[in-house]
């Protein structure tokens, strides 16, 4: 019989709860409450004391703020040995339940089940071959004693019914101020949304605040406020339809994990994964099943949705926290202290410690493996980390604290009116400083504050960049906010190693829907994530922006998303629920970098301090809150030693955009050197960033010379140096780039001015390079051959995928180089290699493939039709390459329409077959070129050929759903 108990010694029982509310409902349902004992030194646990059910128990709850399986672990492990006598425990507290059988307000006990224990560690496994995952994380069954007790007290429930509402009833009248949250009411309402619904915010709905301590926590951790208990602006007719339903207790399997679950998607898909038999989702009790003997015990509150809200956790902590006390009513305390002391299990604690220290040992090695794959970018293809710190070092010291200050970036920082902060700003106004300012203001409040919860507080950036395009699709984007979130765990989650595995395998990219699959599946792994795109206006084109924004939408109502936007103005002007928060060039911001910069100006500047105020106030009101017209402004000071010169330039000095355009020209003018100029063309017209080693070898480049002169390679730097500022060398991807877009734009719109010729020339110099005689030899025979062919020779590639497109701008009458370039095959083969297969079309890598395509091959790929006719003189119109395929297919497939016509008109064989069968209208009617159908159709192609498969022309393009081209060959 239960005590006053006054030793350590004598309590037998231990609960473990992870949640204040859920300390709450254990410490009421104690029928008699002891008094506090005093902790070991080492032990920094809170106890409360009692009898339940004529045991004597010890109810401990996780710190404020720690959750998860290690936080349960350290808890019950302290609990066992300052009470040395626990025999068993439980883990008694609140849960997300899986539909359809399970329901608000059930409990939910971990007993064996198909072959498993009571608690599954869902998030423990392998990725092995074939996508397969092994489960690894299987835990202890619960004690003999309480699987007896469960068997007892099931059919007890059977035959005479729960005794759960007495004891609900019994609290409520020894506490009254429980009754309104702890026990069931009208407030309650049960809605479960069908799986793929997902919940819609609403502007009414609060957002959770990192910072405060004293908020609410859900289940997961989760700090969540007041308002969260509707679901206001979901469709209730995409609610479940299911009979009223009475407290149901069941028994089965609990899946824990160190991840929060709130998307139903998510949820099915691990359930599956474990044979469909899991009943509820929590966070701590994987902690406990191998080194404390115990049960689980949940009161569910959600069902691991979007939709998840705080209404039902009291009732839930409630109803659970009763289960445990009737589970120890029909366990005679007798029984309890016959059987072994939980503290003799701590030699499997110990061992199972040993064992995880080897499995880290080995995840250590499986991360650095996976992060540093494929040089580390082989997720994505950008390292915005790197820009992120490039860009703060660079910061004036206090720039931004305006920022940081104001109420607005604390409203969306707090989770006050919105999760979506966009700040607009004009050309120049400091955007990308203020976004890598905060970056680094959430990072060090991450790692500094003990407010945010560590290692769950994700923060990701994104630098969009004009200049990087190409490898800033919106799955790219999405791919490096993947990375940033997920490698940077201690242990990769194993959807990324399955990715990785993959792409070691197959050297696959992974598709964009695996990566978003993974994104919200990491997401969902923090408490709140901060993401801060920078220069949205810079995407690659609208449907990006829109697919992007769109998919942080997405991310948003799984879980705390907190986006930050810059962006040139009018991108998300007036949207609903979106924070506006302007950004421009503080005067105090930009007069502190005015100060730093005086001391580069000549001694004139130095001696006067008049001169230098005068100086800080001209320039600071020119600049009219644009930073960059600052800087070119404080380097058109550069190089006057005069008083007189000073001022004369100080009043040329005008705002805004006309101050732009009157500082690029001025820059322009002040540049030197020949050899600068040239750089500046090549930048201004190259079509992508041009690395270091390319863009020494492209100024290295000498008409009619027929190879590379060492000698004339250049130090960049100096080169560089001498552009007026225009041109800056970007130390993190070693490229050469303008200052900003504003002067990429300014240049472009005045290129005749400028650079007149330069086009032209860049064609000549590609092509000059392309008929070095190192590639005569055509292409290398393997591929190591030609990596070191391509360190040798880096500008290369550039010159093979973009000669064609400076060729455009040239006249006439330099065809002949061209022609001449053409018509040399192995010239054509080293130029192939490097640039010409289609990435669809799956032809042999290497010189097999490349030797084979023609000059009137890679004429035809890359529209050259002026110079069809010319080379058919000396060239077949219908020579194949490696896999059977003929100009004519090439330039199909690229739909190039005047080539098309002109290899036609040449004599071009229309229905000549590759080796898969593939004529060309196949290849049209397939990628939906519905002119270059109606002109093969109209010069007689046959439209019933059928390929090695017995598809036709017809049935491809049923099959990709063309309407137009169906009814061009119906």
């Amino acid at each position: 019989m239960a005590s006053n108990a006054q030793s350590h010694n004598d309590y037998t029982v231990g609960l473990v709860c992870a949640l204040p509310k859920e300390q709450t409902a254990a410490i009421a349902m104690l029928d008699q409450r002891h008094d506090g004992l005093p902790n070991p030194v080492n032990d920094h646990n809170a106890y409360t004391l009692g009898c339940m059910s004529n045991h004597n128990v010890v109810i401990a709850c996780l710190p404020k703020g720690e959750i998860g399986t290690s936080s349960a672990a350290t808890v019950a492990t302290r609990m066992i040995s300052t009470f040395p006598s626990i025999r068993f425990g439980l883990m008694v507290g609140i849960g997300g339940g899986v539909p359809p059988n399970v329901r608000l307000g059930d409990v939910v006990v971990s007993t064996p089940a198909g072959g498993l224990p009571g608690v599954i560690q869902w998030d423990m496994g392998k990725a092995e071959q074939s996508n397969s995952f092994r489960q690894t994380g299987i835990l202890n069954n619960p004690p003999s004693a309480l699987l007896t007790a469960v068997t007892r007290l099931e059919s007890k429930h059977e035959m005479e019914g729960s005794a759960i509402s007495q004891y609900l009833e019994d609290m409520t009248t020894k506490y009254p101020k429980l009754a309104l949250k702890y026990t069931k009411s009208d407030r309650l309402e049960d809605v479960c949304f069908e799986s793929d619904y997902s919940h819609v915010a609403t502007m009414s709905d609060p957002q959770p605040s990192i910072s405060n301590v004293g908020k609410k926590r859900d289940y997961n951790g989760q700090i969540i406020t007041q308002g969260q208990d509707s679901c206001r602006g979901c469709d209730r007719r995409r609610a479940l339809k299911r009979p009223p339903h009475e407290m149901t207790v069941h028994y089965g399997l609990i899946a824990s994990g160190n991840q929060v679950i709130k998307d139903a998607a998510l949820r099915d898909q691990i359930n599956a994964r474990l044979g469909g038999g899991v009943l509820c989702f929590e966070m701590e009790a994987a902690g406990l099943m191998n080194g404390f003997p115990c049960a689980v015990i949940r009161g569910i509150s959600d069902y691991c949705d979007s939709h998840k809200n705080d209404v039902w956790q009291e009732h839930a902590a409630a109803v659970a926290a009763a289960f445990a006390k009737e589970l120890l009513s029909v366990i005679p305390p007798a029984q309890v202290v016959g059987a072994q002391t939980a503290g003799k299990v701590m030699q499997s604690v110990a061992e199972t410690v040993n064992s995880i220290r080897d499995d880290v040992s080995d995840i250590r090695s499986d991360v650095h493996t996976i992060r540093t794959a494929g040089d580390g970018d082989w997720l994505s293809p950008i390292d915005y980390d790197k820009i992120q710190s490039d860009v703060y070092r660079n910061c004036q010291e206090g720039t931004g604290q305006w920022f940081l200050n104001d109420p607005r970036f604390a409203d969306w920082l707090f989770g006050g009116s919105s999760r979506t902060l966009f700040c607009p700003g004009i050309p120049g106004a400091g955007k990308t400083v203020i976004a890598s300012l905060v970056v680094n203001h959430l990072r060090s409040r991450h790692l500094d504050d003990s407010n945010f919860e560590k290692d769950r507080v994700g923060v990701a950036v994104l630098y969009c960049n004009y200049q990087q395009q190409h490898d800033q699709a919106s799955h790219d984007l999405l791919a490096s906010l993947l990375s940033q979130l997920s490698l940077e765990q201690d242990i990769v989650p194993a959807g990324i190693r399955s990715l990785h595995d993959q792409f070691c395998k197959r050297r696959t990219q992974p598709s964009p829907r695996d990566i978003f699959k993974e994104l919200r599946l990491a997401v969902s792994g923090y408490s709140t994530v901060f993401v801060v795109i920078d220069a949205l206006d810079e995407c690659k084109d609208e449907a990006t922006r829109k697919d992007l924004l769109d998919k942080m939408l997405q991310l948003q109502q799984l879980a705390d998303v907190r986006l930050m936007l810059t962006s040139r103005p009018n991108i998300l002007q007036n949207r609903e629920g979106v924070i506006q928060f302007p950004i421009y060039a503080s005067e105090e911001d930009v007069r502190r970098y005015l100060t730093s910069q005086l001391g580069h100006l000549s001694v004139v500047v130095e001696r006067d301090t008049i001169l230098q105020n005068e100086i800080k106030v001209r320039v600071s009101k020119a600049a009219a809150g644009m930073f960059l017209l600052a800087q070119l402004y404080m380097g058109s000071l550069k190089g006057k030693h005069t008083k007189k010169a000073i001022y004369t330039e100080l009043r040329k000095m005008d705002t805004g955009h006309a101050g732009l355009d009157q500082a690029y020209q001025g820059a322009f003018q002040r540049i030197e050197s020949s050899l600068s100029k040239l750089l500046l063309s090549w930048v201004v017209c190259a079509q992508r960033l041009l690395t270091v080693d390319e863009m020494q070898h492209a100024l290295a480049i000498e008409p009619e010379i027929s190879s590379l002169d060492h000698s004339n390679i250049c130090d960049l730097q100096e080169v560089v140096s001498g552009c007026a500022g225009l041109v800056v060398l970007d130390s993190v991807s070693q490229s050469i780039r303008l200052v900003h877009q504003t002067a990429k734009d300014y240049f472009k719109a005045n290129i005749s001015e400028y650079f007149p010729d330069a086009r032209s020339n860049i064609a000549v110099s590609c092509l000059t390079y392309l008929s070095y005689d190192e590639f005569k030899t055509g292409a290398c025979t393997n591929h190591m051959l030609l990596e070191s062919r391509l360190r040798r020779f880096p500008f290369l590639s550039y010159a093979s995928i973009f000669w064609a497109y400076h060729w455009s701008f040239m006249k006439s009458k330099v065809h002949a180089h061209a022609l001449k370039f053409l018509l040399d095959q192995g010239l054509v083969s080293a130029a192939s290699q490097c640039a010409l297969v289609p990435a669809n079309w799956e032809l042999e890598y290497g010189q097999g493939s490349s030797n084979r395509i023609s000059g009137m091959h890679l004429a035809a790929s890359l529209d050259l039709h002026k110079l069809v006719p010319r080379l058919s003189e000396k060239l077949s119109v219908d020579s194949t390459d490696n896999s059977g395929y003929t100009p004519l297919h090439y330039a199909t497939q690229n739909n190039n329409e005047l080539t098309v016509k002109c290899l036609l008109d040449c004599g071009a064989d229309f229905n000549l077959a590759a080796n898969t069968g593939a004529t060309p209208l196949h290849v049209a009617s397939k990628q939906g070129h519905d002119a270059i159908v109606a002109m093969l159709i109209e010069r007689g192609a046959d439209v019933n050929c059928r390929d090695n498969g017995g598809g036709t022309p017809l049935t491809w393009a049923i099959d990709k759903k063309l309407d137009a081209v169906v009814k061009l060959l119906i």
